[in-house]
């Protein structure tokens, strides 16, 4: 029994860490994201500079072209 009740906390205390440990994860890609990622530069750079990409058009093959 007491063996029982051992692992059953020693699971639950696995588990809520674990579950902090991802939110720090995702806290530090989160910030990396915003602040030194250059996924907001390249999506300007494509909506503004080949602008709309409907499937066949000329501006879809400047957007194959540029990425």
């Amino acid at each position: 029994m007491k063996f029982k009740l051992f692992l059953t906390f020693f699971f639950i205390k696995v588990l809520f860490f674990a579950q902090f440990e991802d939110s720090i994860l995702l806290r530090e890609i989160y910030n990396f994201s915003l602040t030194k990622s250059t996924c907001h530069d390249n999506l300007r750079s494509l909506c503004k500079d080949v602008g709309h990409r409907l499937s066949g058009s000329p501006s879809a093959q400047k957007a194959v072209e540029w990425g």
